[in-house]
């Protein structure tokens, strides 16, 4: 599936945690682009930081840059983005091995 632009993003159960600027469903990574006309209002800045803790609980990384960031920084950005692609195959990755050690059973004889 790959990278998807301003996608929803929902809890096992189906509710809606927020929708993301760039979303990649496999990894659970989400990148979202802060900017100033966007966060004037005091509830929209609250509710950012509250979908944010939502997505945190459901094991979702969330990278947030500025427009700054990205059109002064692009290689700070891009290595951001790299660290968590790297984090997250490394969790799913221990997450596969931990699920095969606990399939496997040692059987002794008495």
């Amino acid at each position: 599936m790959g990278w998807v632009f301003n996608a929803e993003i929902r809890s096992a159960s189906s509710e809606l945690l927020g929708i993301g600027d760039c979303v990649n469903f496999e990894l659970k990574i989400v990148v979202e682009v802060d900017g100033w006309a966007w966060h004037t209002d005091t509830k929209r800045f609250q509710r950012d930081r509250e979908r944010q803790n939502d997505l945190v609980h459901a094991e979702w990384i969330v990278l947030r840059f500025t427009w700054l960031d990205l059109s002064e920084r692009p290689h700070h950005v891009i290595e951001s983005i790299r660290r968590a692609v790297t984090r997250a195959h490394k969790v799913d990755l221990a997450t596969s091995v931990d699920s095969g050690r606990s399939a496997t059973r040692i059987h002794r004889p008495t």
